[in-house]
């Protein structure tokens, strides 16, 4: 289940053969082969701006293989022109025990199992684009990046590979590596040399945090250390479709606010006028 920005409610269904699941996850190849179904529904709050409910209905699961269902009534506008599907049978089935379930107040109930080591191929995959971008083709050929290779074809239960990765959902973190290579609603990669070679963190909006070995020093040479210099950060947000490259020792002034970046501070203020925007509500 997702719920929108006023409490809206997203049940969104994934079949198999047997049985039927609330999607948590999974090999997203499979995903997008499977199919699937996600049912909205407006809350009571939705009316205080129904402008924000509707888009949110609209830009979710916006270019996934996923057909959208419109549970509640809508009058005066066309759910089919924003992405919806007309209800078949079967979703007319589920709308009416949606409804049903919440009419009675009954209490949702659900487990979800956690496989620590999940993201390994992700880590993976993003160290061997970012090695490529900035080291071509040679950086190809290297024994690291065969355990990068394996790393991206794992599966659960063989050997885990000989790559450096980390993650602060399988070791204790204080908050303070989170904090201060993260921005607030921004996905922020940090580029950093480091005694082995480069190291890589990838960032959540200064709450989810991955470390990975991106290559090693002996299959760098000194130009493409030059590239590194000392330490380079890519700030996006992908709400705005905008993207902020400064290099690390700036990045670490600003987050400490000793230096101004117009660019972050433009995004940041205007974000700042609108804060408490859902608290007024």
């Amino acid at each position: 289940m997702w719920l929108g920005p006023l409490g809206e409610r997203v049940y969104w269904i994934r079949e198999t053969d047997e049985r039927l699941y609330w999607y948590s996850g999974g090999n997203p190849r499979t995903v997008k082969k499977k199919k699937s179904r996600a049912y909205f529904i407006f809350s009571e709050r939705s009316n205080k701006n129904i402008v924000l409910s509707w888009l949110s209905f609209k830009e979710c699961f916006e270019g996934k293989k996923v057909k959208k269902i419109m549970c509640s009534t809508v009058e005066g506008a066309d759910p089919l022109k924003i992405g919806f599907s007309n209800p078949d049978e079967l979703d007319h089935e589920r709308i009416n025990y949606f409804f049903t379930h919440t009419r009675q107040n009954e209490r949702e109930v659900g487990s979800a199992a956690m496989y620590l080591h999940y993201d390994i191929r992700f880590l993976a995959k993003i160290a061997i684009g970012v090695s490529y971008c900035l080291f071509g083709k040679k950086i190809l050929n290297t024994d690291y990046m065969q355990e990068l290779n394996k790393a991206l074809w794992y599966r659960q239960g063989e050997e885990l590979p000989n790559v450096n990765f980390g993650s602060n959902l399988r070791s204790k973190d204080d908050g303070l590596l989170s904090e201060m290579l993260g921005c607030e609603n921004a996905v922020t990669l940090t580029l950093l040399p480091n005694p082995v070679g480069l190291g890589i963190n990838l960032n959540i909006s200064s709450s989810l945090n991955w470390v990975a070995q991106c290559a090693l020093n002996e299959d760098l040479d000194d130009e493409d250390l030059q590239k590194i210099g000392n330490g380079l950060v890519i700030v996006s947000f992908k709400t705005l479709q905008k993207g902020i490259a400064l290099e690390y020792p700036d990045f670490l002034a600003y987050k400490i606010g000793s230096y101004q970046h117009d660019g972050l501070n433009e995004i940041y203020n205007q974000m700042g006028k609108h804060k408490d925007y859902f608290k007024n509500l």
